[in-house]
């Protein structure tokens, strides 16, 4: 499964990291998705990489197959976008909060 965003000003991302969420339960908190404390292999924290040729695009693919992995394990799923801004603000800017489904 491949992630793509876009940020609308990759400038103003610290060291130009984005980061991605991805889990099995829709646990929220302040507009922020959570990963369960034991979610196994349910869910996924990583880091995007800028997309050669796009200043604005960010992708993810996660190398990972085998059984009992988020992306080999029927169910629906939710994923996040999110990272620091620069200039002091505390807190991240995260994008909204998608779904979907893998089938088998």
């Amino acid at each position: 499964m491949k992630f793509t965003v876009y940020v609308p000003d990759p400038s103003n991302v610290i060291n130009g990291h984005i980061f991605l969420t991805v889990t099995n339960k829709r646990n929220v908190k302040g507009g922020v998705l959570r990963t369960p404390k034991h979610c196994g292999f349910h869910c996924d924290i990583a880091t995007m990489k800028r997309v050669k040729g796009s200043a604005h695009l960010f992708t993810y693919t996660d190398p990972y197959h085998f059984t009992g992995n988020w992306q080999d394990t029927p169910g629906k799923y939710f994923w996040q976008a999110y990272y620091y801004r620069k200039g002091g603000v505390v807190g991240i800017l995260p994008s909204g909060i998608k779904s979907f489904r893998i089938v088998q």
